[in-house]
């Protein structure tokens, strides 16, 4: 039992472009005709998983689609696959957005590929702008990338890079919310980039929340703020998180909630008790590791080793 893990889709356009881990349209049509021909696993609409998942009636072949961010590529791109193939799927989404306050984990990724050549060129000149910054020595910035093995941080996600996971330990484990937010509004501000415009064009609204919902896709929990570190937050600052973020989503689709992903797998035994005392009864999380029998720690593959595989002729993409 998995799902496939979508996040972000290119276009030809300036908005949606193309990115590290990003897919076309006809990447995923290929994903879900690649599956659909396979023997031994069948995609099925999300309503369809997830009631036989409740009922204990689902079987090893079936499998879902999931899509993590909220994100509006997912919307004028994969949604309109999912309808040509019958097929729907869950989405999970963050809620600070419709505060009046920006995400900025995916205004700061736009910014890195569509200001930089690639995603090496954008690390060297963060890593340039981070030596210049006061923040280097005050935290020790080299010391701790050798101490905290930087390299194999998340091991468990196989298609990072060296750069990725240090750039991501830095980001999740030396700087302060706080500092690697004024590092990239800097960054932003020096390359010219006007993210006010962005932030409005990148995510779903509420009204392709509502779409969504209304045309049998599952609408699911990801955090209120998109903390990719939600594992070091209290148990109180967690419950924040979730409740803001299922009371918003609830507000918006006009029905509860019973489905979550955690950002970036992060997510701890405090995490899965306020899921229970929150009454969700499914959840996701980001790998393929089968040590977890939990209803809330669902394994699920990475459409990048998906298609990895597909492009390989592998058939062995379902098991």
């Amino acid at each position: 039992m998995y799902a496939v893990m979508f996040h972000h889709f290119h276009d030809d356009g300036i908005i949606h472009i193309k990115s590290q881990g990003s897919i076309s349209e006809n990447d995923l049509d290929k994903i879900i005709i690649k599956y659909q021909s396979l023997k031994g696993v069948r995609i099925i609409p999300a309503k369809d998983w997830y009631s036989k998942f409740i009922n204990n009636s689902l079987r090893k072949d079936e499998i879902c689609l999931t899509f993590d961010d909220g994100l509006k590529c997912q919307y004028e791109i994969a949604h309109k696959v999912l309808k040509k193939h019958n097929l729907t799927a869950f989405f999970f989404t963050p809620t600070l957005r419709f505060t009046g306050k920006l995400e900025n984990l995916d205004i700061f990724r736009h910014f890195r590929f569509f200001k930089f050549n690639d995603i090496d060129d954008f690390y060297e000149k963060f890593f340039m702008f981070l030596k210049k910054s006061t923040y280097y020595e005050k935290n020790n910035i080299a010391k701790k990338i050798k101490l905290g093995n930087a390299e194999n941080y998340h091991s468990e996600i196989t298609f990072y890079t060296k750069n990725d996971r240090i750039f991501i330990f830095i980001r999740d484990k030396i700087l302060s919310e706080d500092e690697y937010n004024e590092v990239m509004y800097n960054m932003m501000s020096e390359y010219n980039y006007n993210f006010n415009d962005i932030s409005k064009k990148i995510y779903l609204s509420e009204n392709d929340i509502k779409d969504l919902h209304n045309n049998e896709n599952i609408i699911g929990l990801h955090s209120h703020s998109h903390n990719t570190c939600m594992a070091d937050l209290s148990y109180d600052e967690q419950e924040y998180e979730y409740s803001t973020n299922k009371k918003i989503l609830e507000e918006i689709i006009d029905s509860r909630i019973k489905t979550v992903s955690y950002p970036c797998n992060s997510y701890n035994k405090d995490t899965l008790d306020i899921m229970k005392k929150m009454d969700i009864k499914l959840g996701f999380r980001a790998n393929m590791l089968s040590n977890y029998n939990s209803e809330l720690e669902v394994k699920r593959i990475d459409h990048t080793e998906v298609l990895k595989e597909i492009n390989n002729e592998n058939n062995s993409i379902h098991k």
